[in-house]
């Protein structure tokens, strides 16, 4: 009974019966409601083309004063469809459950209306009319079935109600053919429900997987809008190229320069217009810059310099290759930090270490570096004079 009960409440409400939180369920409810009122105009005017068809071809069959009223609810019902589908275009309010099941009644009924005039002609009409009604009848259960399965407990109304009312014609006229044509609706109708059961789940995991996918999405942005507004950290992006593709607002604020401007410009040509002359220390950073850039490989921390203003900073890069579903390569995408004091402290540190600081002369470690890089020259040309005067 639990087992009947809950197949029941996910026919009622799928989004309902899963554990999610109540924002992405009404998000999905919202998906799937949508996706069942995309064909609501052509399917409103088909179903209204049809049943002034049906009204005029069987004229002479039942009362005008009941085939008026018949005809009029029938239009009545489709207006409301395609009220509602413009409404949820315009407006793009967030789903209920109730909105679901007020869509699921409303076709229901449009159904049943359907029923009650197979019911009503199917015993008043010749053989080949017969045949004729029985089989647009299972093509208006499978059309409805198909268009209305995002919305399974609408898709399962309309094979009910259409599907109770053609039976019970078939019921009505008896006879060993019109049986067997009933057992193939009851088979029929079953393969629907399934299908609809089915296709109904299918479209729920799928708009389920969207969702959490387009909020993940927006949390990532959301979180690296703020890193790029707070952190003392910036990223950035190159193409394959290596022209900055995407330019932060802190990247250029870091430059001294308008965002606009630096899109499309080549990092280490940018890099090197900055210094009016490179030294031959600042020449092989951005050389080794762009090896790592032409290697293709993640690096990390490359310090690279760079004048803003009239002051020298230096930058520390790290980055990883960007790679398209084909495995083609794309550019590069990383983030850059100011290492500028840690520079500075480091240069302080060398120099401290090779010069007095009183005096600011080399001190014996420099002296003993500068013999063991003059040694090798001395050796080549077998002979090295070394004299020391000392203070």
């Amino acid at each position: 009974m639990m087992s009947v009960l809950g197949l029941f409440r996910w026919i009622r409400d799928p989004i309902g019966a899963l554990d999610e939180s109540e924002a992405l369920a009404q998000e999905i409810r919202t998906r799937q409601f949508h996706a069942a009122l995309q064909l609501v105009p052509f399917t409103s005017a088909t179903n209204v083309l049809i049943g002034a068809a049906t009204a005029w071809t069987y004229r002479d069959l039942a009362p005008v004063v009941p085939t008026l009223i018949w005809f009029a609810l029938l239009v009545g019902l489709e207006i409301d469809s395609i009220r509602s589908y413009r409404l949820s275009i315009a407006v793009r309010r967030m789903i209920q459950p109730r909105d679901l099941r007020r869509f699921a009644m409303q076709s229901g009924l449009v159904a049943a209306l359907f029923g009650i005039a197979v019911l009503y002609l199917l015993p008043r009409v010749d053989a080949e009319h017969r045949m004729l009604i029985a089989t647009a009848a299972a093509g208006i259960i499978g059309t409805g079935a198909f268009v209305l399965a995002p919305v399974p407990f609408a898709g399962l109304a309309w094979i009910a109600m259409l599907g109770i009312g053609s039976a019970a014609g078939l019921i009505l006229i008896g006879g060993p053919i019109y049986i067997a044509i009933l057992v193939l609706l009851v088979i029929y109708g079953v393969l629907m429900v399934v299908t609809v059961l089915f296709n109904s789940h299918l479209l729920v995991s799928r708009v389920r997987a969207e969702a959490q996918a387009e909020r993940q999405s927006q949390v990532v942005g959301l979180l690296l809008k703020d890193f790029e507004g707070s952190a003392r950290d910036w990223l950035w992006e190159v193409d394959g190229a290596g022209n900055l593709r995407h330019v932060s607002v802190r990247l250029a604020e870091a430059l001294g320069r308008d965002a606009g401007t630096l899109a499309g410009v080549s990092l280490t040509r940018l890099l090197r217009q900055t210094f009016p002359n490179l030294s031959r220390t600042e020449a092989m950073a951005l050389e080794a810059l762009q090896s790592r850039l032409e290697a293709r490989r993640a690096f990390r921390d490359q310090v690279v310099p760079v004048i803003v203003g009239s002051e020298l900073r230096w930058w520390a890069l790290t980055a990883k290759p960007l790679q398209g579903e084909d495995g083609e390569f794309q550019g590069w995408r990383g983030v850059a930090s100011d290492t500028t004091e840690i520079q500075r402290r480091d240069i302080e540190m060398t120099r401290l270490a090779n010069f007095d600081s009183l005096t600011d002369l080399a001190n014996r470690r420099q002296f003993q570096a500068c013999l063991d890089a003059l040694m090798p020259l001395g050796t080549l040309h077998k002979g090295l004079l070394l004299i020391v005067l000392d203070l």
